[in-house]
């Protein structure tokens, strides 16, 4: 683990003396390692959270009678997230952060990590509201059941 990384920095210090003697003809300054010398820092970094995917769709049909959530408009994206939702957005808050949209639920899960409540959602229920652009955590969102029945209000501000 580090310890392979210690000397692997250590080997490329070493190369970097050599050649700096080689290029200017001199001795090149080698520092004394010794037991009080510390060894350098050595950062790990995780690898990168892969992306959702992305793709475009045509406005979805006008919803029934008597279901609230909102209207779609002409520029749609839709964003899976995971294995148990969707993203559906139609465009923008106004902030660089923020954006509009709704998600709707393909398995029962948790609506969102920063919920204080830890509210689950079933199959086919839908929150929709204002979002990050980043995460799609629900910022302030209404949340239905399947038949578009309000199931309450989302006040989750920037959370995590």
């Amino acid at each position: 683990g580090s310890g392979i990384l210690a000397i692997i920095v250590i080997v490329g210090l070493l190369f970097i003396f050599i050649g700096k003697k080689g290029k200017n003809n001199k001795e090149a300054e080698v520092t004394k390692i010794d037991s009080t010398t510390k060894p350098p820092t050595v950062v790990v970094v995780p690898p990168p959270i892969p992306l959702p995917t992305v793709t475009t769709t045509p406005p979805p049909k006008p919803s029934e009678p008597g279901s609230n959530p909102p209207k779609p408009s002409h520029s749609n994206v839709d964003i899976s997230i995971g294995d148990y939702a969707t993203f559906h957005s139609s465009g923008t808050s106004g902030s660089s952060d923020q954006i509009e949209g709704t998600l709707t639920f393909h398995k029962a899960h948790q609506i969102a990590e920063n919920d204080p409540q830890n509210r689950m959602a079933a199959p086919g229920d839908k929150v929709a509201g204002t979002f990050t652009k980043k995460t799609h955590l629900p910022l302030v969102a209404n949340w239905f059941d399947k038949a578009g029945t309000s199931k309450g209000k989302l006040f989750l501000g920037a959370g995590k």
